[in-house]
């Protein structure tokens, strides 16, 4: 037991440095050819069950695809699974999935190298009649719109209407517009973030006061949550509406003067936990992690509802994914997550080509 704690307490050589390194890289590359080797025997267990399922190959407007993620509304599909270069028309390593033979539907979206607009992540839904051993490619363009062309097979009248088709239970519902305390959107986010930051400087007085009264700590510890106050407030000006200051500068100027007067009237915001989301018929304006950001409604590929597994049940995520490839997860907590319903219904009445999954 001495010798292991002496071997702990030695300071780590250049060559067992060198040894740790190797081995995280090692177990890096193990677990990526895992994921790789669970994948095919997947698509291999899928062949089993259906062994005249149709091969779809996907592609994203002659760019290489590094991932897909895929959503089965209708029928049977497999997950994703890399394909060699033999296998495709283009001559190029890329992914594909198993279909089985009738009507399949999907929710589809693709990330790839970022095009000439920025964009790294186009989605749309997928919808035909596979016919049995037939091959496929469905190529999304810039715009998310799917051009599936048939490889292999006799039917020409395989492909179905890949509009996102809305539920006729889908409820209505209301927008209940508020005025927010301050008509400039940073300076509204500052504000809420530094009651937050009060909030968190208080609480942390608690256990200070304690330590100081036991003499464990001296007395100008209490400078500490000051000091904090200020770094934060700081922080959250010059580097929490970075992102929003980012996209806004991107737009036009008139888009931009819109946003400024739309949100100097009474518009629908919902909460969040710790934050908030501003709704527009062109954008959203969201607080979420301590930062503010600017969502372009058209830049709104995939929107995804995650329930149940985060924070003891308490929390529900709308996860919104952009043709940039950035995600953005607005959490509702507690009472608030009622509002993820209208905050969902808003996006897909503003932006109809939104893909939507559960």
């Amino acid at each position: 037991m001495n010798a292991i704690r002496e071997w702990m307490d030695k300071p780590l050589s250049t060559t067992e440095i060198i040894i740790i390194l190797a081995v995280l890289v090692f177990l890096l590359f193990l677990i990526i050819q895992i994921d790789k080797w669970r994948t095919h025997q997947k698509s291999k267990k899928f062949i089993r069950r259906h062994p005249d399922a149709a091969l779809i190959l996907l592609a994203a407007e002659d760019k290489p695809v590094s991932r897909a993620v895929l959503n089965v509304l209708e029928g049977e599909a497999s997950s994703p699974f890399p394909v060699p270069a033999s296998q495709r028309p283009d001559g190029k390593r890329g992914l594909a999935f198993y279909a089985a033979p009738g009507p399949v539907s999907v929710n589809l979206m693709l990330s790839h190298a970022k095009d000439s607009d920025g964009r790294s992540s186009t989605a749309n839904r997928l919808s035909l009649t596979a016919e049995a051993n037939a091959s496929y490619l469905a190529l999304l363009d810039n715009m998310g719109h799917i051009r599936l062309s048939l490889l292999k097979g006799n039917n020409p009248n395989f492909q179905a209407s890949q509009e996102p088709s809305k539920s006729e239970t889908e409820p209505k519902h209301t927008y209940p517009h508020t005025q927010p305390r301050f008509t400039n959107p940073v300076m509204n986010y500052c504000i809420q973030e530094e009651k937050r930051i009060i909030i968190c400087c208080f609480l942390l007085l608690f256990p200070l006061g304690y330590l100081a009264g036991i003499r464990a700590l001296p007395w100008f510890s209490f400078l500490i949550p000051v000091a904090l106050f200020f770094v934060a407030i700081l922080r959250a000006f010059f580097m929490g509406s970075r992102p929003f200051r980012q996209t806004l500068e991107k737009l036009p100027d008139q888009r931009k003067e819109k946003i400024w007067l739309s949100f100097a009237r009474p518009h629908p915001i919902y909460k969040l936990f710790s934050g908030d989301v501003h709704l527009f018929p062109d954008c959203l304006i969201c607080r979420y992690g301590g930062k503010l950001f600017l969502i372009p409604m058209e830049s709104i590929t995939s929107a995804q509802t995650m329930r149940g597994k985060q924070a003891l049940y308490f929390v529900t995520t709308l996860v919104l994914q952009t043709d940039t490839g950035r995600r953005h997860s607005l959490e509702f907590s507690g009472r608030h997550q009622d509002e993820l319903s209208p905050v969902l219904s808003w996006i897909r009445e503003h932006n109809p080509n939104i893909v939507v999954s559960d």
